[in-house]
């Protein structure tokens, strides 16, 4: 995995072409700033890079997080 860095713009142009704005992808890139459990995991599965909540955990444990995400933001949705 990439060591994030303010040296390694490459990171935070990968960010910002995910839609992230280029002050919040400095900051996540540098680790000034935790991104949400949604917003690692959508990096995660768009570039590979592991941030925040998820930063150490391993593909397993990243997909199982994804799981139970996925199941919790779809009860939220459905009807009371």
């Amino acid at each position: 995995m990439e060591k994030p860095s303010q040296d390694n713009p490459p990171v935070v142009e990968r960010l910002k072409g995910l839609g992230i704005s280029p002050a919040y992808a400095w900051q996540i890139a540098n680790e000034k700033r935790v991104p949400s459990i949604p917003m690692a995991l959508m990096i995660y599965r768009r570039i590979g890079l592991a941030y925040g909540p998820i930063k150490g955990a391993s593909p397993d444990e990243i997909d199982a997080l994804e799981k139970l995400t996925a199941r919790r933001a779809a009860s939220k949705s459905e009807p009371a």
